[in-house]
């Protein structure tokens, strides 16, 4: 029985959001960062291009995000612990950010996702630790000289 069930389930959902968001906000900038973010209508601009890197770089952390639900327990572990610490810091930019000037949406629902996400992730480590500590001391131990 796979331990990490319910890490690779929060694995699927962080990749579907992810990916889907830098898809979506790199084919429709305006459309996708104009509710966050002030933008200018008028042609291409350096806060577009830096706008359509920022998409790239969600399309890559979802692809991250799949091969962690891929992975097997326990190394996938290690990778929810960099999806820990990157939410953390997108959550963390919310908050500094949240009464600037620029910002035209509200920017807390942002920061309660990647709060929850973070619970998600550290919850469900916790439970495959759990479950795969204590399906090893039911199992046999053929290594100790008896």
């Amino acid at each position: 029985m796979k331990n990490d069930k319910l890490l690779t389930i929060i694995f699927y959902i962080d990749f579907a959001i992810t990916f889907c968001f830098g898809l979506i906000s790199w084919l429709y900038p305006h459309s996708t960062f104009g509710t966050i973010i002030l933008l200018e209508d008028s042609g291409p601009s350096l806060t577009l291009a830096l706008l359509s890197t920022l998409s790239i770089f969600y399309v890559l952390i979802g692809l991250v995000c799949l091969v962690g639900a891929r992975t097997p327990f326990p190394y996938n572990k290690w990778i929810a612990l960099v999806m820990i610490v990157r939410h953390g810091w997108t959550g963390i930019a919310g908050i500094m950010g949240a009464n600037n000037e620029w910002i035209i949406g509200n920017p807390w629902q942002d920061v309660v996702i990647h709060a929850l996400f973070i619970s998600f992730y550290l919850i469900s480590i916790f439970f495959a630790m759990r479950k795969d500590k204590e399906q090893s001391m039911l199992k046999p131990n053929l290594d100790s000289g008896y």
